[in-house]
């Protein structure tokens, strides 16, 4: 689930949310 999270938040291009995604 976390995998789809990480797509779209390199999809966003925020760093930032990537990592909280996790």
């Amino acid at each position: 689930m976390f995998t789809a999270g990480r797509a779209h938040r390199i999809s966003n291009n925020t760093p930032k949310a990537y990592t909280s995604d996790f």
